[in-house]
């Protein structure tokens, strides 16, 4: 770096001399940047000598020398994204800097971190809490050669919706002590610099004036203008606040400009009208249908009435609220009546005591701690409660203890019932109070009274999520009106009447409440008495708070009701024929009774906006309204735009109409050229258009090679991964090798541009241009880092990255969709394993394969679904095998029996491969390998390389049957036997016809099934037989004698527990004497027989305390088919699962831990529980299921996996707390 260029900065700072400085800093942003020391990494903040409080609290405030600053702080960030700067590219980069350095100084003073890094607290100036202002945002900007206002609105609003901003403070201008004087001063100015925002800005800038009141004159201006706006979120941002605005003024505003008005604004703004107006609204939609002459403005004005007439009630309507609400079918739903309050009364006499010895354990545990962890690498000395902790809680918990100023041990002694992480002394006694009839409901509110940030007290969300004491306190809500009761309770320990819910309605990065263990009645009542919140977060009243009320969230509370409430009817509707995935499948759930709703989603098919015409042709034929089948078919042959016609296609074919005259031969090239006149062509930028195949129709033509780039192009625009019907029609027109040829083609290229990585020179290049900085940065916390290890580290960074996405072009895998169900398999498997973390491009590919017809495929989406290391992949897979069962009339698991491949064989295990007059033959051997035979009978190894030009195709043809069996015998061989041994888990059973046809006689998997052993059993479920296959298909049992079909009604897999010790002793000898190699052990492993008492508990622990290194634990729980779980905060994972998702229950084995990435550690086995998926993702770690829940086979069979893994390890350990601790 250049002698003295600190010195030439701080000299441009304070004096503004030599700006030219500002670029030789820039030319070394690297150096400045560590020169500078701040990481921009931490969450929480950092308080630096003189730099922090220069930038809080200045002893001389000078905007200038501020504003250079911050150009010297802006080269420094250089272009890092986070901390995220507030405001957009209208925003000076070093006023947006100066933000984040001041968010970051206060972040630091507001929560007390005001210490320097090795060194005592720090003295805070005296002005160092006092937030900035506006009026300092002004003097700052006004430094500016050409001074503009408008980056204060810009920081304010641009960023304003980000829920990383819902639980904490954030510092920008919105949340400034003078920012309402400032909107006030000057309202015409104010308005002009908010219509120069970004839309999402706009949206976020209308709701905070309508949260504020400011809804009239040049406010109301801006929102009639944006209610027009080409941004669906301006739009209704806008209306919200048109409807906080005077109904007669947005009346009289609309009937004089609504006849000059071009047919778009008009349409926009009656849906305006029709949520901001009420009846008044409704009544001026109708004099504006009588005078309007255009028929798709007519249209909507007719649907505008039609939904708010039905939302409506009638003049008799008694208003919603807490004694009731008007359902969707025009019925009044009463509420229940509400229960008084329980009675408040101290901490009994019987039940101090205990509380008292609880402290006393405490204090016994963080004593104990302090003795056996000091010097340790990573002690942390503990505060042992007071001997007064006891007095203390009391008085807290008592009546009037939630006014008492708060002490800072409080929220500690109020967490006396923790159970977490404690010893069983202290567990055994915290269970006690909690059983204890004297603890009331009032002490439990209490005791969660903790402040949450901007979320309230704890108490507003903890009885949504299951602890012992929740537990009890919703014992305490039997037959007391549930949550009213509840959140009554909360209201008079001085929490807001609306607490509960407005909690309920905000982002959470936690667990979802677990409502489904309520009864719906001690629910929905307490919604009903606060509609208003529901309509907020629906966008149908104002903001009431800083915090911003999410749209599905209601949506959730609503499902909850038992009749859909009729004032959200034409909000649901808009909702559920959008485009937004999050909220469009609930709102059609919640609309799914409403009286004549086919009716009106049919004139939707001719609305101007093309998302609406996709949602109602969707929904239409979700709903199987065959009725709407003329009006579809109208509709398609005026459809200009593909997206659209696809969905109306789509429909009519689900509908069971002719979709075939839409598409002809003769008509492709004509389609073609017109649709490609209006593409720009960059969307397949990257695609090797030159080298497509060379296609040909189902009539024999040669294809014109403008046709597949037409449906590339609408492919990309479609973003369709499963493809459509219309791309169903489109590939039916070529003759099957030109479809398979094309399918090959798309997805080999989409996965080549998707997977393009950095060259070994641009890496090594790359390292050895950052590898000094990296090391200087590494040596400040890990000194033994070398130079060679940063730039590996470098290196190997820089060829993991990705140098393109496939994500925004997944719509060419519709094309795809007939590709070899072989070939295709292996090139996703290969994707799957080496790029699983790219999880769109995942999806995306199952969408593909899902849609492929081959069974292969099929059955590659099934075992996905089953087991996959990321969830939501694995999630999506299960969705699409429910869709492809459902629509084939069958269950998931008979799907996943009816789809086996067969790779060719016939039912004697032989495939023929002829060349010529030869034919040579693959046989299946019982273990799965496939071998090659020529045409005598003798084993070879390969099938001829050179053959006659006569046979030269059929010998190209048998090598690819012979490929292609191959890959799918592997596919079977690997999937099959995980998925019969979760069958015999689960205790599945199978009809006798079914089994016999699709397991017994299948050519693969009967292979399998002669290597297990079978229970038949009859019509009540009583087994009459147990037997195993042989290789003619007859049964025999265990002493060799034959076993019929009569009275054998279904069969389902044995288990050592269906056996005495005499027959599985038969047995074996069986297995023994006719050396079958079982396909899994069903008859060795230890049974586990539950103790007494043991059945009502929730963990199997006999192995707690075994130590065993990572890795050592990892390959038999893996070999085992456990995955990962999923990792927690700090990257830290503690559990392997694996899921049986037939009974959603997953088996999970728990443990010390391991980080991400992992480190061969000693860890020690904690124990096994059996968990339920909770509704929306995630384990019910909360919940586990009781042992007397689980299925005997399940359970035993997971015991001997926690046994197995145990086994691999060193073994139990006294100490292992310690050797195992991190």
């Amino acid at each position: 770096m250049i002698p003295d260029l600190g010195a030439q900065a701080l000299r441009y700072v304070l004096t503004g001399e030599n700006d030219s400085v500002l670029l030789t800093l820039g030319q070394h942003q690297q150096k400045v940047a560590e020169a500078l020391g701040r990481n921009y990494w931490s969450s929480n903040g950092n308080w630096t000598d003189g730099r922090s409080e220069y930038v809080l609290a200045p002893r001389d405030w000078q905007p200038g020398i501020l504003r250079r600053y911050g150009e010297v702080l802006a080269i420094a960030r250089g272009n890092r994204s986070y901390p995220p700067i507030p405001g957009s590219d209208r925003t000076p980069r070093w006023l947006a800097t100066i933000m984040v350095e001041y968010a970051d100084a206060r972040a630091a003073v507001l929560s007390g971190r005001n210490t320097p890094t090795g060194g005592a607290p720090k003295q805070l100036p005296p002005n160092a809490t006092a937030p900035f202002t506006i009026a300092k945002l002004r003097a700052l900007l006004e430094t500016e050669p050409r001074a503009s206002l408008d980056p204060i609105l810009d920081m304010a609003f641009e960023n304003g919706d980000s829920r990383y901003g819902d639980l904490i403070p954030r510092h920008t201008p919105e949340t400034m002590p003078d920012f309402d004087g400032f909107l006030r001063e000057d309202p015409v100015a104010r308005t002009t610099e908010i219509a120069k925002l970004s839309p999402k800005a706009r949206a976020f800038g209308l709701r905070v004036l309508a949260r504020e009141g400011l809804v009239d004159g040049a406010w109301f201006d801006l929102a009639f203008a944006q209610a027009c706006d080409s941004s669906k979120a301006a739009r209704e941002a806008a209306a919200v606040l048109l409807k906080a605005a005077d109904p007669d003024l947005l009346f009289a505003r609309v009937a004089a400009l609504f006849p000059g008005m071009k047919a778009s604004q008009k349409i926009e703004i009656a849906r305006a009208v029709a949520i901001a107006g009420g009846p008044g609204g409704v009544d001026l939609l109708r004099r504006l249908l009588e005078a309007e002459d255009a028929p798709r403005v007519a249209a909507e004005l007719e649907r505008l009435i039609g939904q708010e007439s039905l939302a409506a009630g009638g003049e008799d309507h008694r208003p919603d609220g807490s004694d009731g609400y008007l359902a969707l079918d025009r019925s009044w739903v009463e509420a229940p009546p509400l229960a008084e309050l329980p009675l408040d009364r101290p901490v009994s006499p019987a039940l101090r005591p205990l509380v008292d010895r609880a402290f006393a354990e405490w204090r016994a545990d963080d004593e104990r701690h302090n003795r056996e962890k000091s010097g340790g690498k990573y002690f942390q000395r503990r505060v042992p409660m007071p001997a007064t902790a006891t007095d203390r809680f009391c008085r807290l918990v008592a009546p009037g203890g939630e006014t008492l100023p708060r002490e800072s041990q409080d929220p500690a002694i109020l967490n006396v019932t923790q159970a977490w992480g404690v010893g069983k002394e202290r567990e055994a006694v915290q269970a006690r109070i909690l059983a204890h009839p004297d603890l009331t409901l009032w002490h439990i509110l209490r005791m969660h009274g903790s402040d949450y940030g901007r979320s309230g007290p704890y108490r507003l969300f903890s009885i949504f999520h299951r602890s012992p004491t929740v537990d009890v306190a919703r014992q305490r809500l039997q037959g007391m009106s549930g949550l009213r009761t509840y959140a009554a309770a909360c209201t008079a320990l001085g929490d807001p009447a609306d607490g509960v819910i407005r909690r309920l309605l905000q982002h959470s990065w936690g667990p979802a409440p677990d409502f489904d263990e309520w009864p719906a009645t001690d629910l929905w009542p307490y919604f009903a008495c606060h509609f208003v919140m529901i309509d907020e977060a629906l966008g149908l009243a104002p903001p009431s708070g800083p915090v911003p009320l999410q749209e599905d969230r209601a949506l959730e509370l609503l499902a909850i009701f038992p009749k859909t409430p009729a004032r959200y009817f034409s909000a649901l509707v808009d909702r559920a024929v959008g485009d937004r995935k999050l909220v469009r499948r609930q709102a059609r759930d919640l609309l799914d009774a409403a009286p004549g709703l086919d009716g009106l989603l049919i004139p939707l098919l001719d609305h101007p906006k093309q998302e609406t015409r996709i949602g109602a042709a969707h929904w239409l034929a979700e709903r199987g309204a065959r009725a709407a089948l003329p009006a579809l078919l109208a509709a398609t042959k005026k459809e200009k735009l593909a997206p659209a016609k696809a969905a109306l296609l789509g429909a009519i074919a689900r509908l069971g109409g002719d979709i075939g005259g839409f598409v002809s031969p003769g008509t492709l090239l004509e389609e073609a050229k017109a649709a490609l006149k209006k593409a720009s062509g960059k969307e397949l930028d990257w695609f090797p258009l030159e080298a497509l195949p060379r296609l040909r129709q189902s009539n024999g033509a040669e294809l014109d090679p403008m046709v597949p780039r037409w449906w590339l192009t609408a492919a990309v625009k479609l973003k369709q991964p499963g493809g459509n019907a219309w791309f169903e029609l489109l590939l039916d027109q070529l003759d099957p090798t030109s479809a398979e040829r094309l399918g090959a083609f798309a997805l080999h290229a989409w996965i080549s541009h998707d997977t393009v990585r950095p060259s070994e020179e641009e890496a090594n290049a790359h390292a050895r241009a950052h590898v000094d900085a990296t090391l200087k940065g590494y040596q400040r916390w890990m000194p033994d880092m070398t130079w060679d290890r940063a730039f590996a580290i470098l290196r190997n960074g820089k060829l993991a990255e990705y140098r393109n996405s496939g994500n925004d072009s997944k719509g060419i895998l519709a094309l795809a969709t007939r590709a070899s169900g072989a070939d295709s398999v292996a090139l996703v498997r290969s994707y799957f394993r080496d790029h699983y973390p790219r999880t769109a491009q995942c999806k995306a590919l199952i969408e593909c394969l899902a849609a492929n017809p081959s069974p292969v495929a099929t059955q590659f989406v099934l075992s996905i679904a089953k087991r996959w290391r990321t969830r939501t992949v694995q999630d999506l897979a299960g969705q699409l095998v429910e869709s492809i069962a459902e629509r084939r009339g069958w269950t998931a698991e008979e799907l996943a029996d009816r789809t086996v491949p067969t790779g060719g064989f016939g039912d004697d295990g032989v495939l023929p491969l002829p060349i010529g007059d030869r034919t040579y033959t693959a046989r299946l051997a019982d273990d799965g390998k496939v071998q090659l035979h020529n045409a005598d009978g003798k084993p070879v190894q390969g099938l001829p390389s050179t053959t006659s030009a006569e046979t030269k195709e059929a010998l190209s043809e048998a090598k690819s049957a012979l490929s292609n069996a191959r890959k799918e015998v592997k596919q079977v061989f690997d999937f099959q036997p995980r998925r019969l041994y979760e069958a015999l888990c689960v205790g599945r059973d199978w009809p006798m016809a079914d089994w016999s046809e699709h397991l017994l006689h299948h050519p693969l998997v009967g292979r399998m099934v002669q290597r297990l052993l079978w229970i038949g059993l009859d019509l009540e479920g009583w087994r009459v037989a147990a037997f195993r296959p042989m290789e003619d298909l007859t049964l025999t049992d265990a002493e060799d004698a034959a076993v019929g079909l009569d009275g054998l009604a279904r069969v389902r897999l044995a288990h050592r527990t269906d056996f005495t010790d005499a027959e599985a002793t038969a047995w074996r000898r069986h297995i023994a004497d006719y050396e079958v190699k079982p396909l899994f052990d069903q008859l060795g492993r230890p049974l586990l027989a539950l103790a007494a008492g043991q059945a009502e508990a929730t963990e199997i622990s006999d192995r707690r305390g075994w130590l065993i290194e990572a890795f050592k634990l990892r390959g038999p729980a893996t070999k085992l088919g456990y995955t990962r779980g999923s990792a927690q905060d700090g990257g830290v994972f503690t559990t392997y699962e694996k899921g049986f998702n037939s009974l959603n229950v997953t088996a999970v084995v728990e443990f010390t831990g391991n980080s991400l990435p992992e480190e061969n550690r000693l860890t020690a086995l904690l124990g096994l529980r059996f968990l339920r998926m909770r509704k929306g993702g995630g384990l019910r770690f909360d919940k586990p299921v009781p042992l007397k829940e689980v299925p005997a086979v399940l359970l035993s069979e997971a015991w001997n996996d926690l046994h197995a893994m145990a086994a691999a390890g060193t073994g139990y350990a006294p100490d292992w707390e310690k050797k195992a601790a991190w």
